[in-house]
């Protein structure tokens, strides 16, 4: 089974060797469908990412994965074919990959981000993917969508192919910290979720979406 795994730094990291402390659910998803994870999301990456070059060079690799998860970030990113990091956590507080980029990302967000056109181009964009690009998909072919945020709620948007999971990942990431960072550039967890429990619970819901698949759909 190909599992190929699509968006930002919730879903980047199988695996840390000598990591022993827990184990991740992206691993958990490997080793329990014995499945061979054929792409990973990309640290601090926008919606763009996913759909003009994560999905794409996955697609012409290894063909349409059995399983595809998507997992969703915010409407805020910024798109770029090289310096593939551009948010407002990065850009405003890591040093720069590239000075002039950073500064013109900088005065983006300044002076011309408009948070109304960005959700509407969110939801045209995933309406986009979903009906052009989804809906041509392998009946065979499992399709999971996740939330790396809220941003389900302020973005609504339903999806007509496959199966949507909720609440955020930063949900479950925050869940139980007595100073939640939703997301912090500074947070060390892999893929953000610290511990056995919060990577059972993922990879749970996951399994549960791969599993009963067909019943879902309906």
């Amino acid at each position: 089974m190909n599992i190929g795994i699509f968006g930002d730094s919730f879903c980047s990291i199988k695996e840390v060797e000598g990591f022993l402390v827990y184990s991740t659910y992206i691993k958990k998803i490997e080793k329990h469908y014995d499945a061979n994870i054929v792409n990973l999301g990309v640290n601090g990456s926008s919606i763009y990412d996913v759909i003009l070059l994560q999905f794409p060079e996955t697609l012409e690799k290894f063909g349409y994965p059995d399983v595809c998860i998507f997992v969703w970030t915010s409407q805020h990113r910024i798109f770029h074919r090289k310096i593939r990091t551009l948010n407002l956590g990065t850009v405003f507080n890591l040093p720069p990959k590239d000075p002039d980029i950073w500064d013109a990302a900088k005065k983006y967000y300044n002076h011309l981000m408009d948070n109304e056109l960005h959700e509407l181009q969110y939801k045209a964009v995933l309406a986009y993917f979903d009906n052009e690009v989804l809906s041509k998909f392998p009946k065979t072919t499992k399709i999971i969508h996740l939330w790396s945020f809220e941003t389900y709620k302020i973005c609504s948007y339903r999806w007509k192919n496959g199966v949507e999971i909720t609440p955020s990942m930063s949900y479950i990431a925050d869940y139980g910290k007595d100073n939640p960072l939703s997301m912090s550039v500074f947070d060390n967890a892999l893929n953000h979720f610290s511990g056995e429990d919060k990577n059972n619970t993922i990879f749970s819901w996951i399994k549960d979406a791969i599993d009963n698949y067909e019943e879902k759909i309906k």
